[in-house]
């Protein structure tokens, strides 16, 4: 063999584990992180208290803040499809008529991820996810608990850091749930 062509075909064979590596996609990945959910207020949603105060049926109150966490698992099939189980918790304390309320809900995701690998370290996600969305509110008279179908379409962007660590530069997704007979945005 010529010289110019062993030193072309000697790269590649030192240089191609490297670049099948760092192509490989991981098998499992596991995330957590917090999370901020912002959530609706209207007469259906919270009926007991809303009786009480006589306001009309369907009356909206606004929005309100809440802050949790999110965890998930996806067991990935291929380089781009997954399968992602998401797990997640928010707390918040809306006021209405000058009652301070105390929410706590909590979900149970699963569904397809469809990631976007490439040579880049960075990995754009999407994902569409359904399962249950469990919410309870606390009055001043007791609390009132009820649970249902929930649904969230969205995505986010991970960036690969070494070996197998990746840090989750953001998630957003559009979160639609059933309670309280009513749906909540």
């Amino acid at each position: 063999m010529r010289p110019n062509r062993v030193l072309p075909i000697a790269l590649t064979v030192i240089f191609l584990p490297a670049t099948i590596y760092a192509q490989k996609t991981p098998a499992l990945e596991i995330a957590g992180g917090y999370a901020y959910v912002r959530s609706g207020l209207n007469s259906a949603t919270l009926p007991i208290i809303f009786v009480r105060a006589r306001a009309p049926t369907g009356q909206d109150f606004g929005s309100y803040s809440a802050n949790g966490w999110t965890a998930s698992i996806i067991e990935n099939y291929n380089r781009w499809l997954g399968a992602e189980q998401e797990f997640s918790g928010d707390y918040g304390s809306p006021q209405v008529f000058g009652l301070t309320l105390t929410t706590r809900a909590f979900s149970i995701l699963s569904g397809p991820r469809f990631a976007f690998r490439t040579r880049h370290p960075w990995t754009p996600y999407a994902h569409a996810l359904v399962g249950y969305r469990s919410l309870s509110v606390k009055l001043p008279g007791g609390t009132i608990r009820d649970s249902g179908y929930a649904m969230a379409l969205g995505g986010g962007l991970n960036v690969h850091l070494a070996g197998a660590v990746a840090l989750r530069l953001f998630q957003a997704d559009y979160l639609l749930s059933r309670s309280y007979g009513d749906t909540q945005n």
